[in-house]
C-alpha cells in the first residue's frame, strides 16, 4: 500500500483525472467510509473532516490510496444481482398469485356454470310440463288455449 499525505493525494488525483477518467480512486483513512476523489479539493477535505479522519486544521495526515475499480465494480455487481434476485422473486410470487387467482376464478365459474345448467334444465322441464297441461286442455273452449294450439300447429308444419 502506498502512504501519502492529503496534499499529495489531491495532486495525484489532479494528474490522474485526465488520464483515468473512468477509474475511481477512493481515499481511505483507517476505516471503511470512502471519500470520492472525483470531488474538488475542498469537498474532499470537508468529507474527511466530517468523517473525523482529519482535524479541522489538519492537511498533512497520512492516508492510504487504494485503486478500487474492481472492488467497486464487484460491489456494484453484487448489489445489482441482489436487486435482480429480489425482483425475480417478487415477479415469481406475483405470477403464482395470479395463477392461483385464475384457478380460483375458474372454480367459481365452473360452479356457477353447473348451477345455471341445472337451473336451465329445470326450466326446460317446467316448459314441457306446461305444454303438456295445455294439450290436456285442448278440448276446452278457452280462447287463449285454442290460439296457442293453433299457433303451435302452424309452427310445426
Amino acid at each position: 500500500m502506498l502512504v501519502l499525505d492529503v496534499a499529495s493525494v489531491l495532486m495525484l488525483h489532479l494528474e490522474l483525472s485526465a488520464v483515468c477518467r473512468f477509474n475511481r480512486l477512493l481515499i481511505v483513512l483507517h476505516g471503511d467510509s470512502p471519500v470520492d476523489l472525483n470531488d474538488d479539493h475542498e469537498a474532499v477535505l470537508n468529507a474527511l473532516r466530517s468523517q473525523g479522519r482529519i482535524g479541522s486544521g489538519d492537511t498533512g495526515s497520512s492516508i492510504s490510496v487504494l485503486e478500487v475499480t474492481t472492488a467497486a465494480r464487484g460491489q456494484r455487481h453484487e448489489r445489482n444481482r441482489e436487486k435482480n434476485r429480489l425482483a425475480a422473486s417478487k415477479c415469481r410470487e406475483k405470477s403464482k398469485k395470479y395463477v392461483d387467482e385464475l384457478r380460483e376464478r375458474e372454480r367459481e365459474l365452473a360452479a356457477q356454470r353447473a348451477s345455471l345448467s341445472q337451473h336451465a334444465a329445470s326450466l326446460r322441464e317446467e316448459v314441457l310440463w306446461l305444454k303438456n297441461e295445455i294439450l290436456r286442455h285442448g278440448d276446452c273452449n278457452c280462447e287463449f288455449i285454442q290460439n296457442y294450439l293453433a299457433t303451435a300447429a302452424r309452427q310445426i308444419t
